[in-house]
């Protein structure tokens, strides 16, 4: 499966995004001249650049580092899914977020307040009951503001903010919960996914201990546009990684459903249709416009964060294998951010020329390597001595 260019539908929906394309000066603030930053202008360019369509290489390095990967990622054991009910119970991060379409145009400002009305509890069961019958229904559009950046002239930052549809987020809730919360148990020596990593609660310092056990070169890779330029065959990788530590056949708290068992079968349907709207968002813009991607990863879905931490890593094991002929000494992720130690230097030139092979490029600027860890950002900060 390869990406595509961003398709423009052609109906397209009634709904105005409020820009301007001129700035006043506000009147609580002195005037400042020959000052170097401007606004960037707000336009709908950034969404174009959700473009990958490269084939998967037919790559014994790629493949050996997809299994290193699922290594890398492997739960003791297979975590049960979320049953839908239960989750309108959970204390999840996601209820004071948007609710999305079409929730929000019938007087559901967030999440929170569909899981207050028995009614649209109900509206969303049975759009997952029909989703796992593998009935043809209509997914909603995910809507996508652009937010523009100030920044020095002649340069150009606008960012999309996403709003993932609500129903489609409580049916990834499923699986992705159960995940989320297996990966944050993990201990802080083997967990592949950087959480609990975090500076305020002492993150890196866990990470100093974590990595200073033996002497390593320490380096911190980045990308440009990440998200928007991992091809769909990584993309796919990451959700068959994600599905080797899934049970489809039992649900958490299984004692209050009988047995427990579903039938696997409606489940995994379920699961590759989230995924195939992972892939193939249908996006709708604030002037109404609609378009659908093709590769990337969307934000606001409950996956983007567990996919984009998979696929970096994958990255990381073939970029590692194709230079040394072997693995890192050890790698974390979270999302497009990640820390990896080496017995040897990395020659990010060479680094460089594997990824453009797979339509992806490094940000040269920021990518660095040390033997000193301290001296080394993770998640936007410097590691230091570990004290927050």
């Amino acid at each position: 499966m390869t990406g595509r260019k961003l398709l423009c539908l052609n109906n397209s929906i009634d709904v105005s995004q409020r820009t301007y394309n001129a700035v006043r000066q506000t009147p609580d603030l002195p005037a400042f001249d020959n000052f170097d930053f401007k606004r960037s202008p707000v336009n709908q360019l950034d969404l174009h650049e959700f473009y990958n369509n490269t084939v998967r290489p037919d790559s014994l390095t790629i493949r050996s580092a997809v299994i290193k990967t699922a290594e890398n990622f492997a739960l003791p054991e297979r975590v049960k899914m979320l049953h839908l009910k239960d989750l309108f119970c959970q204390d999840l991060e996601i209820w004071d977020k948007s609710s999305g379409l079409p929730w929000r145009e019938i007087g559901y400002e967030t999440k929170g307040d569909i899981k207050k009305e028995p009614e649209a509890i109900r509206r969303v069961r049975k759009f997952a009951h029909l989703v796992k019958n593998g009935e043809n229904i209509h997914f909603p559009d995910c809507l996508v503001y652009a937010t523009s950046h100030t920044c020095e002239g002649g340069e150009y930052k606008v960012e999309t903010v996403w709003e993932y549809p609500a129903t489609i987020a409580f049916m990834e809730a499923i699986f992705a919960v159960p995940l989320i919360r297996a990966y944050q148990a993990s201990t802080f020596e083997s967990k592949p996914i950087a959480y609990g990593f975090d500076t305020a609660t002492g993150g890196m310092e866990r990470l100093i201990k974590r990595f200073s056990k033996q002497e390593a070169f320490y380096i911190g890779l980045h990308f440009k546009k990440f998200d928007k330029t991992v091809p769909v065959w990584l993309i796919i990788d990451a959700f068959d990684i994600m599905m080797i530590n899934m049970s489809f056949t039992y649900y958490e708290e299984y004692e209050k459903y009988g047995s427990g068992a579903t039938d696997a079968r409606r489940m995994i349907l379920m699961w590759c249709t989230l995924q195939e709207y992972f892939v193939k968002t249908t996006i709708r813009t604030g002037d109404g416009k609609r378009y659908k991607k093709f590769s990337g990863i969307p934000s606001g879905s409950y996956f983007t964060e567990l996919v984009g931490s998979i696929v970096n890593t994958i990255i990381i094991n073939w970029l590692s294998f194709e230079q040394f002929g072997h693995y890192p000494l050890d790698v974390v992720a979270l999302g497009d951010d990640s820390l990896i130690s080496s017995t040897k230097r990395w020659d990010f030139v060479k680094c460089e020329e594997l990824l453009n092979k797979i339509g992806m490029t490094l940000n040269m600027e920021k990518c660095e390597q040390n033997e000193n860890l301290g001296r080394l950002k993770f998640c936007g900060n410097i590691i230091g001595s570990g004290t927050p």
